[in-house]
């Protein structure tokens, strides 16, 4: 997975037990090229089709198939590396807001939050089909709407 998200211009911040955790420099910026929110995109899906080769060479090695869900956002992300330390450390609202979208997500599917939707919605509907999920996550006191995201085949 890590391999497929650098492809598309992502940077891993962590890799801890099941979960991947990257973001996207180039959309830092809300007014730069919306190719760079495309790839955002392009890498969900591309994850998202990893899933059936995968699961084939582990069952080619005796291992049990993996599931995963995918989920994206756009907003303020906060990284803060320790003194003397090596690690660091990202957290904020759009780390916690993935994390509660994520759950809604089918399995092997991606997931994407309104921000997100805000952002893209209108320069990729040619190209992308966006759901709206209409169950809220967790968090009660703050609805939010999220969306399945599926590419539009061409014939």
């Amino acid at each position: 997975m890590a391999a497929i998200v650098r492809n598309f211009g992502a940077e891993v911040f962590k890799n801890v037990a099941d979960i991947l955790i990257f973001i996207f420099p180039k959309t830092v910026d809300s007014s730069s090229d919306k190719a760079a929110f495309k790839d955002v995109l392009k890498c969900g899906l591309a994850i998202q089709a990893a899933h059936d080769g995968m699961n084939q060479k582990y069952y080619e090695e005796g291992l049990p198939p993996i599931n995963y869900r995918i989920s994206a956002d756009y907003g303020r992300v906060d990284v803060v590396k320790a003194d003397k330390s090596q690690l660091i450390e990202i957290f904020g609202p759009t780390v916690n807001m993935c994390a509660k979208i994520n759950i809604k997500a089918p399995p092997n599917r991606m997931v994407i939050g309104k921000n997100l939707y805000d952002m893209i919605n209108d320069s990729f509907e040619d190209d992308y089909h966006f759901t709206k999920i209409h169950e809220y996550p967790p968090d009660k006191n703050a609805e939010y709407d999220s969306y399945s995201v599926y590419l539009i085949s061409r014939k």
